[in-house]
């Protein structure tokens, strides 16, 4: 792998999130409605995509999966609140 291919991740994410990241949160705090957990669920969202997307390639559509992967991780806070 030449340093250019291991640099192209990087970059896709990057571009990623720069175009994305506003959008995701928007979302998120629609639907946790705290602006604090919504920032924090993307924010993991895109280290969980800096770990994977490397080998796994961008997924067919990268803002759907950060936005589904960030709602995943407001559902699980929610969740543990919740639990006694």
């Amino acid at each position: 792998m030449t340093h250019d291919e291991s640099s192209l991740p990087a970059a896709a994410i990057e571009r990623v999130f720069r175009a994305e990241y506003g959008r995701a949160v928007a979302v998120l705090i629609r639907v946790c409605g705290d602006i604090d957990l919504a920032e924090d669920a993307v924010q993991e969202a895109f280290v969980e995509a800096a770990r994977r997307w490397p080998s796994a390639g961008l997924p067919p559509s990268p803002a759907g999966w950060i936005i589904t992967t960030a709602r995943n991780r407001v559902i699980d806070r929610l969740r543990r609140v919740g639990d006694p």
